[in-house]
């Protein structure tokens, strides 16, 4: 079952009353799609015996309850409760579905849904209605612009498992040996922000990305502007509509802070007039745990770009 196949069931029903129906005969466990009087996504698990224990907390949005069911049999219901989202509960429900199709067992396969859900929980614990900020937009923005570049050069999923920013890792970055941090400045910006002694700190040879933004409206003469609605999309369709790539891509938008809901918000046409990358090694200015005194846990702090002219990698070589 691909994702829109499961969003399709979710679009058959209307509001009024709750309403359901089986995702998948085929499928090991009793999974079901429904909605609620008001027309919210519903995801139940039945045919539960007494014997399996389940131990799920509601989370942001998301209700959890288990519930009598006929013949002794418990429902395991997962309810979304905020129209917002919607979105982020249907892959949720994906994500349910397809991880727990090889189980051999109810047990089994609740033990499953309950990983995954603890997952998505700590995910939506720290994610508010908030929208992206305009920093936060610009960042993301240059890091789907050099995931992008690394699509020209590896695989799909090479690539996007390569992607760590939103798993809050480290570098942004990651290539077996090798990594990028990424960074979005504004033209005439005179330095660059690392913003932890983490950052810069392998001892193995990185890049640091530099995109210079603008807005389309601030940029003269041609111009190659798209929006980050824009590009999310792009990016999505280089990708693929399913596969493994495509769900992990979905679901580090949605660790960034992007959803799919708010894209009227991300329609801003942003230029990048500028990419720099800079290799990051032997004499290259940085703060690590390992070079500050004693005491100090960690810092932010800026990088002169004139000073890194001697670092920078010539044009024909910067792809990932």
């Amino acid at each position: 079952m691909t994702y829109a196949e499961l969003e399709a069931r979710f679009a058959r029903f209307g509001k009024g009353e709750e309403q359901r129906s089986l995702i998948d005969s085929e499928h090991p466990l009793w999974l079901w799609a429904g909605v609620s009087r008001i027309g919210l996504p519903v995801f139940m698990v039945s045919e539960i015996p007494d014997e399996c224990p389940v131990r799920l907390q509601s989370t942001t949005g998301i209700d959890v309850a288990l519930m009598d069911g006929p013949q002794g049999k418990r429902v395991l219901v997962f309810r979304c409760e905020d129209i917002r989202m919607g979105g982020v509960f249907k892959r949720l429900c994906y994500d349910f579905v397809e991880a727990s199709r090889d189980c051999r067992d109810v047990a089994e396969g609740l033990n499953v849904i309950g990983e995954r859900f603890e997952d998505w929980r700590r995910l939506l614990q720290g994610k508010s209605s908030d929208r992206l900020t305009r920093q936060r937009q610009r960042g993301l923005f240059a890091e789907l612009l050099f995931l992008e570049a690394c699509l020209l050069t590896m695989p799909p999923a090479q690539a996007v498992n390569a992607w760590r920013g939103p798993n809050k890792g480290a570098q942004d970055f990651l290539f077996g040996p090798s990594w990028a941090e990424v960074k979005a400045i504004t033209k005439g910006a005179a330095s660059v922000e690392i913003s932890s002694l983490a950052q810069l700190a392998p001892d193995h040879p990185g890049t640091l990305e530099v995109y210079t933004l603008e807005t389309a409206e601030d940029v003269e003469g041609p111009k190659d502007a798209i929006s980050l609605a824009g590009l999310v999309k792009r990016v999505r369709e280089r990708i693929g509509e399913v596969g493994e790539a495509r769900q992990s891509l979905d679901e580090k938008l949605l660790l960034a802070g992007y959803q799919d809901e708010d894209e009227a918000a991300y329609v801003t046409p942003l230029v990048a007039v500028d990419h720099r990358t800079y290799s990051v090694g032997d004499g290259f200015p940085r703060l690590t745990p390992e070079s500050v005194p004693g005491g100090i846990v960690d810092a932010h702090y800026q990088l002169a770009l004139h000073d890194l002219a001697a670092f920078q990698v010539p044009e024909e070589e910067n792809r990932p």
